[in-house]
């Protein structure tokens, strides 16, 4: 069964993810085998999710290899663990344009380095405008 996100529910998954971390943390990039930081990622080396909206579709059931690159096609086509909210497909998840577009802000200021809260603060004042 494929589950919709539209503009709402993505603003009550990133709520719920941040308050399960709290307002005050701030993402950290997480290390491959090497030791070095990777980037953001939705899901880090043990599979365990990485950035907020890794948490978020960690609350959706969503696997590191349900998510995938978004073909010219908008089929799936390779894999899109790092690539932004608006270029990827998952399967079994639909978002609207407005929920890609409210967990691309909330992606965008926590790779600025805010903390969570503020990046949750930036997709609400978005969400009301979309």
């Amino acid at each position: 069964m494929t589950e919709i996100i539209d503009r709402d529910r993505a603003v009550e998954l990133l709520e719920k993810v941040v308050e399960a971390k709290g307002r005050d943390y701030i993402y950290e990039s997480p290390l491959n085998e090497h030791g070095q930081q990777i980037g953001c990622v939705y899901f880090g080396p043990n599979n365990c999710p990485a950035c907020v909206v890794g948490h978020v579709f960690a609350e959706l059931q969503v696997k590191p290899g349900d998510v995938h690159a978004m073909g010219e096609d908008g089929t799936a086509d390779g894999p899109g663990n790092s690539l932004g909210v608006e270029g990827i497909v998952i399967d079994n998840v639909e978002m609207t344009s407005a929920a890609r577009e409210v967990f691309q802000m909330a992606q965008e200021r926590q790779d600025e380095g805010n903390r969570w809260g503020d990046a949750l603060d930036a997709a609400k004042d978005l969400a009301v405008t979309l």
